[in-house]
């Protein structure tokens, strides 16, 4: 008995383990018809499917399916027989028995409930590519830091409030597969590219285009192939992945499909095999395999260029894939991979626009940088302590405002002359012994006299009497060396570095004086003395009275925050369509449809055209107005490396200009 048959005459049937005895009336009632209207006079393409695990076939005329699944028994077929049982004319050809190198891949089937597909699933950019680096997904704000000083923080609320943002996950379609879920595989219009005056654009005529029929009852139909009638097909490249136990050649490639109606699909083969595919960027080894082909004609070269994404099992490359043919059933050539203006993309379509220019677009995430200079506290006046931490008042009056009476170590002189300035005491110095005693002031002894007379002796020192719960007279003048003046120093903020009031006091160009101006305390050219105010040439008042400023955009640049968003990168293609010009226009977007292949951006639709400028899609730092101060770390420094280096006299201060500091003098409007 026969195994699987096909019968044409009036009509087109198929069936299965029938009688092998040509008899029309008993044969066809085994048969079940699969095309109402053969046409006369025109070829006809048969390929019989089998699927000998499952024990059925399918019969696709002109590599249109026409049936599938259906059920056959048998072991093994030993032999193909041609019967013909009538007066006709009949050509057989190119008739081939042998393993399907069709990798079983089935041209899409459009049901009621919709079209199904072999392409397999579609995955876009990762969850891990989408948001980069070790992000969870969503923002990330900085924690808050708080900066104390010598100023109470009763009342105050610590930590209150939100962290500034350090990285902003600004993107909108996210999901646990990445910017979009795994899905199966299915036909986008954007895949799709119409082809006419082709080889294979030419199509066989819808059944009600049939207009007449032949003396013998079959249909004729119209012109077929090339400018025919019925040119222009739908052509539709899929990805298609496989796993061959007859060869790795066949483990998978790109397979073509034509249609004119999107309802019947016409096979047009595996046009291009994945065991073709190289790495030429780093040179890894394969696998690889490809996602989301698509393909343009190139009138100029008379070629189809096929674009599409490469990568290996690791999801590492993502990088773009080119092959080329002739014709536009393959075999597709391939010619290279790289990476189209340096971007790695999962999601990118070759289109052309209204004016006919190719164009390549694609995907990208990037992380944007912001920067900023560090933000420099500023220095907070604080008044000048002793040991004790209580304020000094006349150390802190001296230092703030400049006062020469504070500053004149002889201002007393005619006192201390007068040894005023000396506490009143009577000692009896014995004159034999040398032995001292003071006398308490109104004591006297039984002669009447303050000391015993002749061994000893009345010696007067000083002169200065206090009122009860005053001091004697003393000099007003604040000493530098003094450790009781110079231990407290300004610590307002971490940028301030001081140093001692005593090094400050010689910071000026009049440089470092003698603290009695060269003249003895019994000199007596003190009474023509005048003293000579030193506030213009030192920096003895090196803690004036100043404002608190907020912090100083001055520092090191530093990234403030980070902004991850998509863009889309629309390249001019070069004459030939393997390469980019450099020519290109970025923008930020996401498409809530999906992928760009599906949505249908021939002809100049949403204006997504290159331009002409020659560009980069890196996205450059966003730098702010602000600069870094090239004082930023030496202005609230009073010494750099030791004290005095910023004197006036100082080589840092005559050429590099790093003179004395007070801090008021080094606050700024502004961020400079």
């Amino acid at each position: 008995s026969s195994v699987i048959g096909v019968y044409f005459g009036t009509q087109i049937f198929h069936g299965a383990n029938f009688g092998s005895a040509v008899d029309e009336k008993a044969f066809l009632k085994r048969m079940v018809t699969i095309e109402n209207y053969p046409i006369l006079d025109r070829w006809y393409k048969i390929d019989i499917r089998i699927q000998w695990d499952m024990q059925t076939y399918m019969v696709l005329i002109d590599d249109e399916i026409v049936t599938s699944k259906q059920s056959f028994h048998a072991d093994d077929v030993d032999g193909i027989r041609l019967s013909v049982y009538r007066s006709v004319d009949v050509w057989f050809d190119e008739m081939y028995v042998g393993f399907d190198n069709t990798m079983e891949f089935v041209c899409p089937v459009s049901l009621r409930t919709g079209t199904g597909t072999a392409a397999p699933e579609q995955r876009s950019w990762s969850f891990e590519e989408v948001h980069g680096g070790n992000s969870n997904g969503y923002t990330e704000y900085y924690q808050m830091t708080r900066h104390y000083n010598f100023l109470s923080t009763v009342g105050s609320i610590p930590f209150d409030g939100q962290g500034e943002i350090k990285d902003n996950q600004d993107i909108k379609l996210q999901y646990a597969d990445g910017d979009y879920p795994i899905t199966q595989g299915n036909i986008h219009a954007g895949a799709l590219v119409y082809l006419t005056d082709s080889l294979r654009s030419g199509k066989r005529p819808l059944d009600q285009s049939y207009t007449s029929a032949s003396p013998k009852g079959l249909w004729y139909g119209a012109k077929d192939g090339a400018g025919g009638a019925g040119d222009g097909r739908q052509f539709w490249y899929t990805e298609y992945n496989y796993k061959s136990s007859l060869s790795p050649v066949l483990n998978g490639g790109v397979a073509a499909c034509s249609s004119q109606d999107l309802i019947s699909w016409r096979f047009e083969g595996i046009v291009f095999h994945y065991t073709n595919l190289s790495d030429m960027v780093f040179g890894t080894d394969g696998p690889f395999y490809v996602e989301r082909p698509k393909v343009l004609f190139n009138a100029a070269t008379s070629s189809y260029v096929m674009w599409a994404v490469m990568d290996n099992n690791a999801r590492s490359l993502a990088m773009s894939a080119i092959a080329t043919s002739v014709y536009e059933d393959g075999p597709f050539l391939f010619r290279r991979s790289f990476y189209p203006d340096g971007n790695r993309t999962r999601d990118q379509v070759i289109y052309k626009t209204d004016q006919q220019t190719a164009v390549l677009g694609r995907t990208y995430y990037q992380t944007v940088e912001f920067i900023l200079p560090g933000a420099i506290m500023q220095p907070v006046w604080e008044s000048a302590k002793g040991r004790d931490g209580v304020i000094n008042f006349r150390s802190n009056y001296h230092r703030a405002v400049y006062d020469i009476g504070y500053d004149n170590y002889n201002d007393i002189y005619n006192q201390r002359w007068r040894t005023e300035d000396v506490e009143y005491k009577v000692m009896c110095v014995n004159q034999n012994t040398g032995e001292e005693r003071e006398v308490p002031s109104g004591q006297y002894n039984a002669d009447g006299f303050i000391c015993n007379d002749p061994e000893e002796r009345k010696v007067v020192i000083g002169q200065g009497v206090a009122p009860k719960g005053f001091k004697i007279l003393t000099s007003r003048f604040v000493s530098p060396n003094d450790s009781e003046n110079s231990w407290w120093r300004p610590t307002s903020v971490p940028g301030v570095e001081s140093q001692a009031w005593s090094s400050n006091y010689r910071d000026g160009y009049c440089g470092i004086r003698k603290l009695n101006d060269d003249l003895n305390i019994k000199d007596p050219n003190l009474a023509n003395f005048i003293p000579v105010a030193r506030n213009t040439c030192s920096n003895i008042a090196d803690n004036p009275v100043h404002e608190t400023m907020q912090d100083k955009l001055i520092g090191v640049l530093r990234i403030v925050n980070t902004r991850r968003a998509k863009f889309i990168a629309l390249s001019q293609l070069t004459e030939d369509y393997l390469d980019t010009t450099g020519a290109l226009s970025a923008f930020e977007g996401e498409l809530e449809s999906g992928n760009l292949i599906s949505m249908i951006v021939e002809m100049g639709q949403f204006s997504f055209t290159s331009g002409s400028t020659i560009q980069s899609t890196f996205r450059p730092p966003v730098r702010s107005e602000y600069d870094t101060a090239v004082d930023y770390k030496t202005r609230f420094r009073q010494y750099i490396l030791n004290v005095n280096d910023r004197a006036s006299y100082s080589l840092a201060c005559v050429i590099d200009g790093d003179c004395p500091v007070n801090f008021r003098d080094q606050l700024k409007k502004g961020h400079k």
